[in-house]
């Protein structure tokens, strides 16, 4: 509700108002639309995420599973809408840029801890807290 009601409040607490000046988005409503919806799908997938881990035999075969899915799912996006920029970038792995592949392996390695600890965490605990915990992150950051 806050996401929406953000575009129609007056200046100082709206859209444009602050310290950052920022000019109102043309469709307002399917930003907000596309912004809830993702946040839902999101839930949702934690909600499976629960679910499975807790049906499979272990951890680690929630975890084969969901690679499995996430290279399939990587593949056939990257092959419909990247094929193109694929094609024209040749790699930068193990070239003039080593900087790059060190990026790389962070991020990959960051998101094998990610999920990694997330299935641990879902054995133990559930989707909702999860959530929380995600939500809270930043007032415990202060």
């Amino acid at each position: 509700a806050l996401t929406v009601f953000s575009d129609v409040l007056p200046p100082p607490w709206g859209a444009g108002g602050g310290a950052i000046d920022l000019t109102p988005a043309p469709h307002p409503l399917v930003g907000d639309a596309l912004c809830m919806a993702g946040a839902a799908l999101y839930a949702a997938s934690n909600v499976m995420q629960e679910y499975l881990v807790r049906d499979l035999p272990t951890p680690g075969a929630f975890l084969g599973r969901l690679g499995v899915a996430g290279f399939c799912v990587s593949v056939v996006q990257a092959a419909v809408l990247e094929h193109r920029q694929i094609a024209d970038a040749w790699w930068v792995l193990a070239s003039d840029d080593p900087q790059a592949n060190v990026y790389l392996v962070i991020f990959i390695g960051t998101m094998v801890a990610l999920y990694t600890f997330t299935a641990n965490f879902m054995l133990k605990s559930d989707a909702a807290f999860y959530n929380l915990n995600l939500l809270a992150s930043d007032a415990w950051a202060i």
